[in-house]
């Protein structure tokens, strides 16, 4: 299967990438040619629990899909002060490795302190939102989905702008405004539902401060968000609906659709991070709010990452992670959830690691994000590999 999986993903992105190649090949003439620069990333992970209730896409039969990955980067210089920056990604679940458009944007820098961006790209409202995908630069195989599930989307469309300064000789800061809309599916396989949302009249502001290895950052957005919720229910059979001579007890799978309107809604959060090369220090606290609404009222969950690294050339780094959820108000949700992870990495170079998980989860107050409560700890296992080129 993994032959298979790898095969569909060769496949899928490689055709999409010669299209790629043709477009932005036809915008270069002449000397502008070698100004057109590739990069790509792939992941393929491997990962499955203890439990027979699903959690995340993982149960006791392994998966494949859930952790593997692979996009590739097209960047034209157009001018000193134009660029512009193509992004394939193509995800082993939800989309079974169909490429899908992550970046298109156009990018006017006319100088060092100021540059706009116009077009698809990344929402900064992590630590990692530059590299939220690229398995190489994680320490996790996955972010901690207890923080991460906060803000369901990671891309929007409109504009940004970015504004550099100094505090100072050791310390560097940069603010980014941004402004415009996306759209994201959501599949709650604890509800048993797919929300699709559109989020738009977004604004939000991003501060971000550089000093040593060291990194802080806090961030805003609001939003209107509206959509509908599927969910997929099983109802007994009568004869009307199912006709005579059919076995008792036997349902039909039917799916209600209905209309959500979650108003005004607003999304925090902080972070920091301290990476050193021989300590590994992260933390994050997001907060999501929607006030006028009940359907999903509120969500805030931390997480807290410390790693050493050690062995020769220090390329082993092996770290711990506990996340939890604080706040989970709204009737989409049924319970928190927490999750202690420990991780081993060995980087075989700058461009490729192996990872190794083990995570033990669990729900409180519900069911959390199980498809049902497992009543007891699930332990979660996996190993990955992460390349970049």
């Amino acid at each position: 299967m993994g032959l298979i999986c790898m095969s569909r993903l060769i496949r899928n992105i490689g055709a999409t990438a010669v299209g790629l190649i043709l477009l932005l090949g036809s915008q270069a003439h002449g000397d502008v040619q070698d100004k057109i620069f590739w990069s790509g990333f792939w992941t393929m992970g491997v990962a499955g629990t203890d439990s027979d209730e699903s959690f995340s896409s993982l149960s006791k039969r392994l998966n494949l899909y859930r952790d593997s990955l692979a996009g590739l980067n097209g960047h034209v210089v157009v001018s000193e002060e134009w660029s512009a920056t193509m992004q394939l990604l193509a995800m082993g679940q939800p989309n079974d490795f169909e490429p899908e458009l992550d970046w298109a944007l156009a990018t006017w820098q006319p100088n060092s302190k100021y540059t706009l961006r116009l077009g698809k790209q990344k929402l900064p409202v992590w630590l990692v939102s530059d590299y939220l995908d690229v398995g190489i630069l994680l320490p996790w195989m996955r972010p901690p989905l207890e923080v991460y599930d906060a803000n369901p989307i990671s891309t929007f469309v409109g504009m940004s702008h970015s504004l550099t300064f100094s505090m100072g000789s050791d310390v560097n800061g940069v603010v980014d405004l941004v402004a415009g809309s996306s759209k994201t599916e959501i599949h709650n396989e604890s509800a048993g539902t797919v929300t699709t949302g559109t989020i738009h009249d977004i604004v939000g502001i991003n501060l971000s401060f550089y000093f040593g290895a060291g990194t802080f950052r806090l961030a805003y957005l609001q939003a209107h968000i509206d959509g509908t919720t599927a969910t997929s229910v099983d109802i007994p059979c009568t004869v009307p609906t199912c006709g005579p001579g059919v076995p008792p007890g036997t349902s039909i799978r039917s799916t209600l659709v209905s209309a959500i309107g979650l108003g005004l809604g607003t999304f925090k959060s902080a972070g920091f991070k301290w990476d050193n090369k021989q300590y590994l220090v992260m933390t994050e606290y997001a907060l999501q709010e929607n006030k006028d609404s009940t359907f999903l009222e509120k969500t805030g969950a931390y997480y807290g990452t410390l790693g050493y690294y050690l062995g020769p050339n220090n390329k082993l780094l092996t770290h711990l992670t506990y996340s939890t959820m604080t706040d989970a108000d709204g009737t989409v949700l049924n319970g928190k959830q927490s999750t202690s992870t420990f991780g081993v990495n060995y980087y075989f170079s700058e461009s490729l690691v192996s990872k190794f998980e083990w995570a033990q989860t669990g729900s409180k107050d519900g069911k959390g994000k199980f498809s049902s409560d497992p009543n007891r700890k699930v332990n979660v296992l996996g190993v990955a590999l992460s390349a970049a080129f």
